[in-house]
């Protein structure tokens, strides 16, 4: 089965930190102004990504104020591309090296949070009307943006938490995740 693995970077405009979560608790950090989005992605993303090739499910979360970096950290530029892009790549390219070896089945989804609202970015309908829930095992209200389905925010199994409901696209190479990205980013609030 699939263990679970998750990254939090926080970017600023001084240092980078990171906190990978392992089932095994394994916790580090690191703080320096990286140079390049290669050097980004080498410090906290190279490793977990890895991991997701190996059946660990692993998560890449940018954080932090408006203006302080995460689009330009995780997207890039067409000449030093950023976290996503370079993870998208080594996914692929882990996937071709496997062979026949190994199946992989690898889908999309893209959220957003903005201003405590959870929105699907790939949901087929783009309604604007909100919803409000509450989270199933305790943790009190979210709002949503209603886009047709229902996104939920579930704390799962494990102390794990989850949004349900999220339209997930199959994926068979890079450009497809690269489509799904620039749809999604024009619904972006």
């Amino acid at each position: 089965g699939a263990a679970d693995a998750g990254l939090f970077s926080f970017c600023t405009d001084a240092h980078v930190a990171s906190v990978a979560i392992s089932p095994e608790l394994d916790v580090w950090s690191y703080q320096r102004k990286p140079k390049r989005q290669e050097e980004v992605y080498e410090i906290v993303a190279e490793q977990r990504v890895a991991c997701a090739s190996q059946g660990y499910n692993v998560c890449l979360l940018a954080y932090g104020q408006t203006g302080s970096g995460k689009t330009h950290t995780m997207s890039g530029t067409a000449e030093d591309p950023g976290v996503m892009t370079r993870a998208v790549e080594d996914i692929f390219a882990a996937v071709a090296a496997a062979g026949e070896a190994r199946a992989f089945e690898i889908k999309a989804s893209y959220m957003e949070i903005y201003n405590e609202e959870i929105r699907d970015l790939l949901a087929p309908d783009a309604a604007s009307e909100k919803a409000s829930f509450t989270t199933a095992g305790g943790g009190g209200e979210c709002n949503t943006t209603n886009t047709g389905t229902r996104v939920k925010l579930v704390n799962g199994p494990r102390g794990l938490t989850q949004v349900i409901g999220l339209e997930e696209r199959l994926v068979v190479g890079s450009r497809q995740i690269i489509d799904l990205v620039e749809e999604g980013t024009r619904k972006r609030s």
